[in-house]
């Protein structure tokens, strides 16, 4: 928590500096899309209190991913990239 406050006050004055300097930042993020229509199964879970057996079957050998990967600096998108 401590270094999050510490960024943020050497943003600030960064911005007080030069109004325009998160104009020159590269902002990204990237996602993986797959055919299952899974997002990320690490976070996907599924409750029910009629069936808390329930599960997803996945057919695992007909599966594919792509990576998108894409970025915004000055107003300027870059991307998006596809990576297989």
């Amino acid at each position: 928590m401590r270094q999050r406050v510490l960024f943020c006050q050497w943003a600030r004055q960064m911005i007080a500096h030069d109004a325009d300097f998160f104009k020159y930042v590269l902002f990204s993020d990237e996602s993986t899309f797959k055919n299952t229509g899974e997002l990320n199964t690490h976070n996907c879970h599924y409750w029910s209190d009629v069936n808390p057996y329930w599960h997803r079957q996945v057919n695992n050998q007909h599966r594919w991913s792509v990576v998108v990967w894409c970025g915004i600096v000055n107003g300027y998108l870059i991307g998006p990239y596809f990576f297989h």
